[in-house]
């Protein structure tokens, strides 16, 4: 590498080209295109010209020159070139290629045509876009063939060249790809989903072995929390499918549905203990001989507390005693509740357990799949 001496006039000076360095900066060039660029003037053509291309739109095209896809709209190509023909934008091929492809998958081949487009501004910008078609991609229920891939190709650079200067990249209807289309689809059908749709909605595991075959419907709070967060992990990694998308918004749908009724029970408790007859306020002695033996014959009452309790009632008939009594078979009915809900808990826990196991071995396998799937991009 060779060095020369600094110039006055303000430039980097001359040397032998090293790949390791950036490249000379003219700071004269580099000061004049800040201060243009810093200009609050600049900042209003900028705004000026998004308002043209707004109002232009509106204007010039109708609806035979927008194409609606899954609820998206891109412009056509007789969009593209009235939006040319009103900025005075003219373009160019610059480059152009056909070569044979091999299809790895299914073993076919492939005729793919590129076409490169020079799109000048009258304001002097200028940009160059690439467009590429090839006779595997689909167009309605017809196939594209060599023709038709050599034409695309340039459609699709032109109206990229275009989009470039007056519509910020925007994409074109001829550059929908089918994945795109695909999850248009998905998501239009999503956001269609019913509750009744999402209730019908299959189970997606083999496990737990209590939901399996049964509608989403069926699943508890807690188990559509692990739906949800399970759909929207393979989501995150793999991307969206439609079978993916009518699980998350299933989920999402029911999750509400949970919510909302475990609300309403909430308040529902919280009314009627309002108006519920206040616990200082004295009672008849028949009154708390039925409170007695109503709480005697509660389901949750173990069978040998309930022996020791009759011996207990049998002998007592004062109103202190019989408060006592009740408000022993209370405590005593509460414990065994909590002892039940403890159990329910625990299996709850071994089911958690055994879902997470089967998780971990789907990520051992590096990939999550659904019961019933046959293809991941379905």
């Amino acid at each position: 590498m060779t060095h020369a001496l600094a110039p006055t006039d303000g430039t980097v000076a001359a040397t032998v080209a090293d790949p390791r360095l950036p490249a000379p900066i003219n700071k004269r060039t580099l000061g004049s295109y800040l201060t243009l660029i810093e200009n609050p003037d600049t900042l209003k053509l900028q705004n000026r010209l998004a308002g043209a291309y707004d109002a232009a739109c509106g204007a010039l095209l109708g609806p035979n020159d927008i194409q609606v896809e899954s609820g998206r709209s891109f412009k056509k190509k007789s969009a593209w070139r009235k939006l040319a023909r009103y900025f005075g934008i003219s373009t160019s091929v610059i480059d152009h290629s056909e070569r044979y492809l091999v299809d790895e998958t299914t073993g076919e081949s492939i005729f793919v045509a590129s076409c490169t487009v020079r799109g000048t501004a009258p304001w002097g910008q200028t940009t160059d876009a690439t467009g590429a078609c090839g006779t595997d991609e689909e167009s309605g229920r017809r196939k594209i063939s060599i023709a038709d891939a050599i034409a695309t190709a340039q459609t699709r650079a032109d109206n990229r060249a275009v989009s470039n200067l007056v519509a910020m990249g925007e994409v074109s209807a001829e550059e929908a790809t089918r994945e795109e289309r695909s999850q248009g689809t998905a998501a239009a059908a999503a956001a269609d989903m019913t509750l009744d749709d999402a209730r019908k909605v299959p189970f997606p595991w083999r496990t737990p072995e209590k939901y399996k075959g049964k509608p989403m419907g069926d699943l508890s709070l807690r188990m559509l929390d692990a739906v949800l967060a399970a759909v929207e992990k393979e989501i995150e990694s793999a991307g969206m499918t439609p079978r993916r998308s009518e699980l998350q918004r299933a989920a999402q749908l029911l999750k509400a549905e949970k919510e909302k009724e475990k609300e309403a029970e909430k308040a529902a408790k919280a009314a009627a203990s309002t108006e519920a007859e206040p616990a200082t306020e004295p009672k008849p002695l028949d009154a708390l001989h039925t409170a007695v033996q109503k709480l005697l014959s509660h389901p949750a009452l173990p069978a040998p507390a309930r022996v020791s309790y009759r011996a207990w009632y049998g002998n007592t008939n004062d109103e202190a005693g019989l408060r006592e009594l009740i408000h022993s078979l209370e405590s005593s009915i509460e414990d065994a509740a909590e002892t039940n809900r403890a159990k329910i808990a625990d299996e709850e826990a071994i089911e958690d357990a055994k879902l997470a196991q089967r998780n971990d071995g789907d990520d051992d396998r590096g990939h999550f799949r659904f019961a019933g799937d046959v293809d991941d991009n379905g």
